[in-house]
């Protein structure tokens, strides 16, 4: 393979991950568990879930998923990357101490933004469920619990 050949494979993957999140309707998977308790995880295209109901976590999920066709899943990755290497880095460095990932994650800009318009009551755009998930509820108020309620930053109780 010649290095032009290389090249063109490494600009196509992100382009088509970019067009993925772009035109294709976003897919829900139900899982059991997710890594560090999170309720949702978003990749480019597809949102996991651990309850299906909680309206906060998928709305905090598509809001990542909205961020990804703003700035393309390269371009998300890259700033999470910067974010989460460079807080963790300047708490190392210059504070001399352990970083702690809720503390990263309280002050990304991201988060917050999808924090926020997870407390909205925004309509949802069309997804595609699978394993027959059944619809989340309309509001953030029907899972049980308000935005900010434990957590200053708006997500939900025990955090994502």
């Amino acid at each position: 393979m010649t290095l032009v050949e290389e090249l063109l494979i490494v600009a196509c993957v992100p382009l088509a991950l970019h067009l993925w999140v772009l035109f294709v309707p976003t897919v829900v998977v139900p899982v059991r568990r997710i890594h560090l308790g999170a309720a949702g995880l978003a990749l480019p295209g597809v949102v996991f879930l651990t309850n299906p109901r909680d309206g906060f976590a998928l709305r905090h999920e598509l809001a990542h998923q909205d961020q990804m066709r703003r700035f393309s899943p390269l371009g998300v990755a890259l700033f999470l990357g910067v974010h989460y290497g460079g807080s963790a880095l300047l708490e190392l460095l210059i504070h001399r101490r352990r970083p702690r990932f809720y503390a990263l994650w309280a002050r990304n800009p991201l988060e917050r933004e999808a924090n926020a318009i997870a407390a909205e009551n925004a309509p949802l755009p069309r997804l595609i469920w699978l394993r027959g998930a059944p619809p989340p509820p309309r509001t953030p108020g029907d899972s049980g619990w308000s935005a900010g309620q434990d957590d200053p930053h708006g997500g939900p109780p025990g955090g994502y």
